[in-house]
């Protein structure tokens, strides 16, 4: 009987992790144009320094994968709006389960969907951690849609067709090269 319970422990749970791979894999493949490549946070944190958020900022980060730029912007300015936009359903539901760890506040959300779709009209900030062929593919949504002064920070890649005005290099311990934030303005 024991050797039963045990036999179908062991071949519900290699189910679950098959089911669990093929949710994975299908999410995986269906967004190369954007893998979900999280940063540190000790990269994030950095991020949020340079995005110098005030009260009223709204923040947007397109591709938002696990939530942890907007979370230590939030930690940074709890009084901004912050709205993460992520398509993959595994980094989407991480971000969901870490917005719950720190109180699901009000004016933090992660939306699943294609930032493509969304209007991102209201956002004062832009964080982009994407790949060179989205940006410039969205390059064009930004310029139509976002206000005249907003500000875009993309860590590590540039559009092809637009000039930052600022670059940062963000150093770590014993000032390692952790890599480059492109600040833009509208």
């Amino acid at each position: 009987m024991l050797t039963l319970i045990v036999t179908t422990l062991a071949v519900s749970s290699l189910i679950i992790l098959f089911l669990f791979f093929l949710v994975y894999s299908w999410d995986f493949f269906t967004t190369l144009k954007a893998p979900f490549l999280p940063i540190s946070k000790n990269i994030a944190s950095k991020i949020a320094g340079l995005l110098d958020i005030k009260d009223d900022s709204i923040v947007y980060d397109l591709g938002c994968g696990d939530s942890r730029v907007i979370i230590e912007c939030y930690k940074k300015n709890p009084r901004a709006k912050y709205i993460g936009i992520e398509k993959s359903y595994i980094p989407y539901i991480l971000s969901l389960i870490k917005l719950k760890k720190l109180g699901n506040p009000k004016n933090t959300r992660v939306i699943n969907g294609n930032f493509f779709k969304q209007n991102l009209s209201q956002a004062t900030h832009v964080f982009l951690y994407l790949l060179p062929e989205m940006m410039d593919g969205l390059l064009p949504k930004l310029i139509a849609e976002l206000k005249q002064g907003t500000i875009i920070i993309s860590f590590n890649f540039v559009f092809s067709k637009k000039n930052p005005e600022k670059t940062v290099e963000l150093l770590g311990p014993k000032q390692k090269h952790l890599g480059l934030m492109y600040i833009y303005k509208l």
